[in-house]
């Protein structure tokens, strides 16, 4: 399991299944072939959260 950090424009939403997608394939490519990807949803359903520190709306994936 791993967790991921990205910055991100404001107008993005993470949430949105499109985004998702594409930023996962995105991934995948510079992955070996035989890497298996998937995002995982948390109790409350989301994938994202955001990181409540001073300095930006970086998006932060838990655990």
């Amino acid at each position: 399991m791993v967790r991921v950090e990205i910055q991100m424009d404001s107008s993005l939403d993470p949430s949105d299944t499109k985004f998702q997608t594409i930023f996962l394939n995105q991934i995948r490519e510079k992955l070996p072939a035989h890497t298996k990807l998937t995002w995982i949803k948390l109790p409350d359903g989301q994938i994202f959260h955001k990181k409540n520190e001073k300095g930006g709306n970086q998006m932060k994936r838990k655990r």
